[in-house]
């Protein structure tokens, strides 16, 4: 699926960074992926990506806590009710969490994010649905970093799939790019400007095995500024891309075609959407609604004049935060009605995952006043309804 979604979750419930030459998994340690776990009705518990392939095949995944350690959650709906599927949990991590699912069929999805171990480094975690069970599936880390962490899962195939996060080099964080060759995933070297405030990417769209690309930021605070990658089969090299006031980011990518790429994120500094556009020839900024303090955090567009993006909103008059949905309908980008469930505090939408103009989906979580739960809803043409 050319979708891409991320998490964020930072603040809330706690991300835990990265890591910097390969450390190849040892023999066998696929094995340690292995726990199936059942969520309880009463844990914390949150959704960060979501990938469609038809209106009977949806897969949402994130994690959940269960008052002693965080855990894998994924779920699959199957036109009818959502089934809880045991996910990939290392014995003896001390939290997993899925923060990416791209699926291209029935029988293959892949899912990725980091897991914690026992000297309190992040490590990253990839998992494989094969049509009957998911399995982890060993992928490396660079060697001497202190935490590694994928956000962003794209596949084109059976035995081409790109996976995008950061890893922390001493005190300077680092993109991170792996790449799945239908036998094993490897790191690939990336771009990572911004010294010693560092780059981090979190959205990766794979549009052909030539055409690959990913969107973060690099610098921080008020100096971060958007970051843009683009593989071309041989490399990956960076890209110009725009930026609003001060402090942007672009935290998902999704491409109907090699000359129709969305990006989108966030102005920090306004607190205003940020939108980008690839036309084949240059990335621009498009103008997005920004109701009160807003940011984007998912984008889906399964045509050149349909495209989605999700994120959430708070009013500056109340400081009610909401879900929010936009939409692309080939001229402009317009706010679209979304529900917020009924005993909601807070609620973000993370990520979106459009199969056709009347079949779409988004996934995130929602406070509702006491501990966080997920939240789906799906567009059937006409309105977004909660599932």
């Amino acid at each position: 699926m050319k979708h891409s979604g991320r998490i964020s979750l930072v603040g809330v419930v706690g991300l835990v960074v990265l890591t910097g030459s390969v450390v190849s998994p040892a023999a066998g340690q696929s094995t340690r992926y292995d726990v199936a776990v059942s969520v309880d009705a009463s844990a914390y518990s949150h959704l960060d990506a979501v990938s469609a392939v038809s209106e009977t095949d949806v897969w949402v995944v994130g994690g959940y806590f269960n008052g002693v350690v965080s855990k894998t959650l994924i779920k699959h709906w199957d036109g009818a009710v959502w089934d809880e599927i045991p996910g990939p949990n290392p014995g003896g991590a001390n939290g997993s969490f899925l923060l990416g699912v791209s699926a291209l069929d029935a029988g293959d999805a892949w899912a990725v994010g980091h897991y914690g171990t026992d000297d309190a480094v992040d490590e990253t975690l990839i998992g494989h649905w094969d049509g009957v069970g998911w399995a982890g599936v060993p992928s490396p880390n660079p060697a001497g970093s202190q935490g590694s962490r994928l956000v962003g899962v794209s596949a084109t195939s059976a035995d081409d799939v790109w996976a995008v996060g950061e890893y922390l080099d001493g005190a300077t964080v680092r993109t991170l790019v792996e790449h799945w060759d239908g036998t094993v995933w490897s790191l690939v070297a990336s771009p990572s400007p911004g010294k010693r405030a560092g780059s981090a990417l979190q959205g990766v769209v794979a549009v052909s095995q030539n055409d690959v690309w990913a969107v973060g930021h690099t610098g921080s605070g008020r100096k971060s500024r958007t970051l843009v990658e683009h593989w071309d089969g041989a490399a990956w090299t960076r890209h110009p891309s725009p930026n609003g006031a001060r402090g942007n980011a672009l935290h998902a990518v999704s491409a109907s075609s090699a000359t129709d790429v969305w990006a989108v994120g966030d102005d920090n500094t306004t607190k205003r959407t940020l939108v980008e556009h690839w036309d084949g020839g240059d990335w621009s900024i498009v103008a997005s609604p920004s109701p009160g303090s807003a940011a984007l955090s998912g984008v889906s567009a399964p045509s050149g004049g349909d495209a989605w993006a999700v994120g959430t909103y708070a009013s500056r008059a109340t400081g009610q935060t909401g879900t929010l949905i936009e939409h692309w309908n080939g001229a402009a980008w317009k706010r679209v009605p979304s529900p917020n469930p009924a005993d909601a505090v807070q609620a973000w939408l993370v990520g979106v995952s459009a199969v056709s103009s009347s079949d779409a989906w988004s996934a995130g979580f929602y406070d509702n006043g006491s501990r966080l739960r997920p939240v789906v809803e799906q567009w059937d043409g006409t309105d977004w309804k909660l599932v």
